[in-house]
């Protein structure tokens, strides 16, 4: 980014200099007075610029809220997993078949004392899977 303004003569020496608005080349440019005085021009969009970034900070504080929320596993989910796990290692049980139980039963306990009608009931599982249920 440089120091120069757009609409300054090339032989500028630029706002930063100590010659910044007294040097030859300054004269007949239009941001003179301002360079010779030292005060640094505010931007005249600065209102916009401003709420852009608050609203560009906003939306980052979201999405890493949200991230967390992704991130973090309860403790249901870590008893679902662990059920899906159990029920997985049994004989051609599926993740699918597994979860289709859970949503069908709740718990191990259910499941462990359904009968292998209800099994069969269950989206996904025949009789042979029920049996090895």
């Amino acid at each position: 980014m440089s120091d120069i303004p757009e609409n300054a003569p090339e032989s500028c020496p630029g706002t930063g200099s100590e010659n910044a608005g007294k040097a030859s080349g300054c004269a007949g440019c239009p941001n003179q007075k301002v360079c010779a005085s030292g005060e640094k021009p505010v931007d005249p969009n600065i209102d916009e610029i401003r709420a852009r970034m608050s609203e560009i900070k906003h939306k980052e504080r979201v999405q890493q809220q949200n991230l967390g929320k992704f991130n973090k596993k309860t403790k249901e989910d870590e008893m679902k997993e662990n059920i899906v796990k159990f029920l997985t290692s049994i004989r051609s049980v599926t993740i699918s078949d597994a979860k289709s139980l859970i949503g069908s039963f709740g718990t191990l306990k259910n499941i462990s004392q359904a009968s292998k009608m209800d099994l069969t009931a269950c989206p996904g599982l025949g009789p042979v899977k029920a049996d090895n249920v």
